[in-house]
């Protein structure tokens, strides 16, 4: 028998056991996701329909929830795109990144949001998403503890359908989110990162109420995600 015949059950074991966790952490996502999905019904039914913008400003809504009130929160925003170059590796030409500033004023919150295309086929994932969340002392929920992932929605007041990914705590206030890149799921992500106008983030605060926030890509969004899409399908 070959050593590489010798190694493969150990292989089907690693293999086996990497796919029992990732089930593990996406049933996680999904029983948080049913919780947040209530509460977005909740808090959009009671918010009524978006005022109409006059400029490009893509919009930006966080919904929060408050036990003080059934209706809960909506604290209006806005939400800048743009294509960025930043470094990938000694003598590699730079990364082309799509990156997202968003502001909830009211809540004196800054988000910086980044999307890149992974390009090294050994990683298990075929895109990142950086979240990084800007808040003042006084931020009425203390702190952001967790961002289970992202969904992509055709319109605000409608419910979104999520990326396939794993998402990690890196730092107080900085989330990753892998995208899987299993072929079935990478073109699906991919699909939904292209057309769908709306994204949103459900995010549980330190104190452990909910909230969600929902982001516009208007005309600016739709320019910044096609000419990234561009140049990582070259």
């Amino acid at each position: 028998m070959s050593q590489d015949d010798k190694g493969a059950p150990e292989r089907r074991v690693t293999a086996v056991a990497g796919v029992s966790v990732i089930a593990a952490l996406i049933a996680l996502v999904v029983w948080q996701r049913s919780s947040l999905v209530a509460l977005y019904r909740e808090l959009s039914a009671s918010s009524g329909a978006p005022a109409e913008q006059a400029s490009e400003t893509p919009r930006a809504v966080l919904y929060e929830e408050d036990p003080a009130n059934p209706q809960g929160r909506r604290l209006d925003g806005s939400a800048a795109w743009r294509t960025d170059a930043v470094p990938s590796g000694t003598n590699e030409p730079p990364d082309i990144v799509v990156r997202g500033a968003i502001e909830i004023p009211d809540r004196k919150m800054s988000v910086a949001w980044m999307l890149r295309h992974e390009t090294d086929a050994s990683r298990p994932a075929s895109h990142t998403i950086e979240i990084s969340f800007m808040l003042p002392p006084d931020f009425p929920g203390r702190g952001i503890t967790e961002v289970p992932g992202v969904w992509m929605k055709p319109a605000e007041m409608l419910q979104g359908t999520a990326l396939a990914g794993l998402s990690a705590k890196v730092a107080n206030g900085y989330f990753l989110i892998g995208l899987s890149a299993m072929p079935a799921d990478r073109e699906r992500n991919v699909q939904l990162l292209k057309d769908r106008p709306w994204f949103e983030m459900p995010m549980i605060y330190t104190n452990n109420r909910r909230a969600i926030l929902a982001v516009e890509k208007g005309a600016p969004g739709d320019d910044a995600f096609k000419r990234a899409f561009a140049a990582w399908e070259k």
